[in-house]
């Protein structure tokens, strides 16, 4: 169970074995440390910063409702998720400049996998969003392929 730290008021947390089956078990509670975020969480945060390189891996965990964004190159190819931790399901979006969806991809790649292919003669900036779906949280890779590895 992950509880967001701007919630102060008090919670409470009931545990108990499915039917009747008897057993014991450790019960902890984890506070959270944050991770730095090394990615832009807005489109105008990623409009400012470098685009996407392809061939490099970006390790991302994401809290729950936030999202990713990166600027993208010119040029064909395909952005995918992989390496998705303790049953992460991702979602890509491409968006243009004003933050238009343009395309969108939630299963495309392996497993819960996202994959969205990339049209090389699109014009104008493009920017890929990734995110969990159902507004959850985890942990993945996004990485940019070359357009002769988008099969």
């Amino acid at each position: 169970i992950e509880v967001a730290a701007s919630d102060a008021r008090p919670l409470f947390i009931r545990v108990r074995l499915l039917g009747d089956a008897a057993g014991e078990f450790d019960l902890a509670v984890m506070a959270d440390t944050p991770e730095p975020v090394t990615f832009p969480l807005s489109l105008q945060d990623a409009a400012q910063a470098p685009a996407l390189q392809q061939g490099v891996a970006v390790p991302i965990r994401l809290r729950r409702g936030q999202s990713a964004y990166f600027r993208l190159p010119a040029g064909g190819g395909a952005v995918a998720t992989r390496e998705l931790r303790d049953g992460t399901d991702t979602v890509l979006e491409l968006l243009d400049s004003n933050g238009q969806v343009l395309a969108e991809d939630d299963d495309g790649g392996e497993g819960l996998s996202s994959r969205l292919q990339l049209d090389a003669t699109r014009k104008g900036d493009a920017f890929v969003r990734a995110s969990v779906l159902g507004n959850g949280s985890g942990a993945f890779e996004l990485i940019l392929l070359p357009a002769d590895q988008t099969r």
